[in-house]
């Protein structure tokens, strides 16, 4: 059954606001500005300039989470706002999108594990003494790490959530929607554990894989509101 008529009628309730895409040309920023700080810490440890890039970059990594974060929760307004006005025109479907939209809500991400990390990575890099015993520095790499997984855990549970109740949503109102599979699952402690092996190299083409599943995600999504224009 093509319910196009009725779906096309739901677009224009509201004019939804793009939720934007993530800048990929940070990541590489970000990269330079660590690798650079990397090179002047091995060379003249303790410099001040080092600090200074070594911020920068600390600043620049958590600018793409808050816009993994920020994107995410934008998906997740537009994907209620427009199902909430769908209801009327499908009360046989109301069940299922309100079941949807509240899972839907659940997945909605807190900025205050991206500042729980930022401000800790910013004390343990730059403001606590160096060199530390090494055992409190094992210590203090351990936290940073667990406080990373748990702030990213969070966005990619988010996205694939976000991916699968969108897919089951726009397949009970309209009958030849584009299949949203943009986001791919994945295993974050292998993530980690292939980062520190490779030195950080496997964490920039995360970074970067990551970030275009997000934009082509919100371009497929787009195209499943307007696709009826």
């Amino acid at each position: 059954m093509d319910f196009g008529e009725s779906y096309k009628k739901i677009k224009y309730r509201r004019d939804l606001e793009l939720p934007g895409k993530v800048n990929i040309a940070l990541i590489a920023v970000m990269f330079i500005m660590s690798f650079i700080q990397g090179v002047m810490t091995y060379v003249v440890p303790g410099n001040f300039i080092s600090a200074i890039f070594g911020i920068v970059g600390l600043i620049i990594s958590l600018t793409i989470y808050s816009q993994w974060i920020g994107i995410n929760n934008k998906l997740i307004d537009n994907t209620t706002e427009f199902f909430s006005g769908a209801i009327s025109y499908f009360p046989e479907k109301e069940k299922y999108i309100n079941y949807s939209l509240q899972e839907l809500k659940s997945l909605r991400i807190s900025s205050a594990g991206l500042w729980l990390y930022g401000i800790f990575m910013f004390i343990f890099n730059f403001i606590i003494p160096s060199p530390l015993n090494a055992t409190i520095n094992l210590v203090l790499s351990v936290v940073g790490i667990v406080l990373f997984y748990l702030m990213a855990r969070k966005i990619l549970i988010a996205e694939e959530g976000i991916q699968r109740l969108s897919n089951g949503l726009f397949s009970h109102i309209a009958s030849n929607y584009q299949r949203m599979h943009q986001i791919k699952p994945r295993n974050l402690i292998t993530v980690i554990l292939l980062s520190i092996i490779t030195v950080g190299i496997y964490f920039i083409y995360f970074l970067i894989k990551n970030s275009l599943e997000i934009n082509e995600f919100v371009e497929a999504e787009y195209h499943n509101r307007t696709y009826y224009s």
